[in-house]
């Protein structure tokens, strides 16, 4: 039997986003459609191209040999495509593929991808979620052209725009939290939080006030999927510390009540990046993505300000 292109397409998905669930999610097909895959390339090839752990999955040496072919061959085929059209003289759409986690991606995934259309200047966008260290590795390695993400640093071949400090609500459904806009962080972080998985930037930036404070540690409670965290969220059976943007669809509803967090300010910075010689973006592409976000951001409710935001750079004002 042999390799087929869905096969590879699955396999880049899994290394790249490092689990099965993630990948799965991305692609937007079941989990064990991808692990029945998965299996049948390991079955044919008759080598073990996974190596299962406790945070997920990594490719072994054979499947590192695999993901670079893998990856070429995605690359040929999508030259094809483009020489093919091309030949019959009709525009081709460039890809650009750009990385997100799950609560900018909500925010801004649609939109981006009409904007990006709207600009007419041939471009199609694909928008993937995922956590920001999985993104910033996959900026470098060519699988996104452009990441967004928490707490970027200055990175090795990467360059780096930091955007805004986002400051994180406490949410809840209705009647669950104690009355009013505020809760202090003591009582934040005793109630029943759940988190969008252990590399979430909200579990991190919840654990590290805990500690800064000398408060007792947020139980660990993750979910691997952030639809099944929300209705975690809806149903009652748990509070969150998290960005606003994850919840404001609901918030705006009336299915979940937000509150300002009193005692400390629990926030992450926001930026975009990309490779050092821009992955050979259109120019004025990433001004465009970060002044998308601003203007995004500052749609929500005022109540949830950012801070240190930038005025639109003139390159992003005249792609409008």
């Amino acid at each position: 039997m042999a390799l087929t292109l869905r096969q590879l397409q699955y396999f880049i998905a899994v290394t790249e986003m490092g689990s099965i669930t993630h990948a799965a999610g991305r692609l937007r097909v079941a989990p064990t459609a991808v692990s029945l895959q998965i299996k049948a390339m390991e079955d044919d090839l008759g080598v073990a191209l996974l190596e299962r752990h406790s945070r997920g999955v990594a490719p072994t040496a054979a499947g590192q040999e695999l993901i670079l072919r893998a990856r070429q061959i995605r690359e040929a085929v999508e030259e094809a495509r483009r020489a093919v059209v091309a030949a019959a003289g009709r525009p081709v759409a460039r890809q650009i593929r750009i990385g997100a986690p799950p609560a900018v991606a909500r925010l801004i995934g649609v939109e981006a991808i009409l904007a990006a259309d709207a600009r007419r200047d041939g471009i199609s966008l694909q928008v993937t979620e995922g956590w920001t260290a999985e993104l910033v590795n996959l900026v470098r390695e060519g699988g996104v052209d452009l990441a967004i993400g928490y707490g970027l640093g200055p990175e090795p071949g990467l360059k780096v725009r930091e955007l805004f400090a986002e400051r994180f609500v406490f949410a809840a459904a209705p009647g669950i939290g104690p009355p009013g806009p505020t809760i202090g962080i003591a009582a934040a972080l005793a109630s029943d939080l759940v988190f969008y998985g252990e590399r979430s930037i909200s579990w991190r930036e919840a654990e590290a006030a805990a500690r800064r404070l000398g408060l007792p540690l947020p139980a660990r409670r993750w979910v691997a999927s952030v639809d099944v965290w929300r209705k975690f969220l809806l149903q009652g059976l748990g509070t969150a510390i998290s960005p606003f943007a994850a919840v404001a669809e609901e918030c705006h509803r009336g299915e979940l009540v937000v509150q300002e967090i009193e005692g400390a300010t629990i926030e992450a910075r926001l930026g975009v990046a990309t490779r050092d010689d821009a992955g050979g973006l259109p120019p004025g592409f990433a001004d465009f993505i970060a002044d998308l976000i601003g203007r995004a951001f500052r749609r929500m409710d005022p109540q949830f300000r950012l801070r240190d935001h930038p005025p639109p750079s003139p390159a992003a004002a005249a792609s409008r």
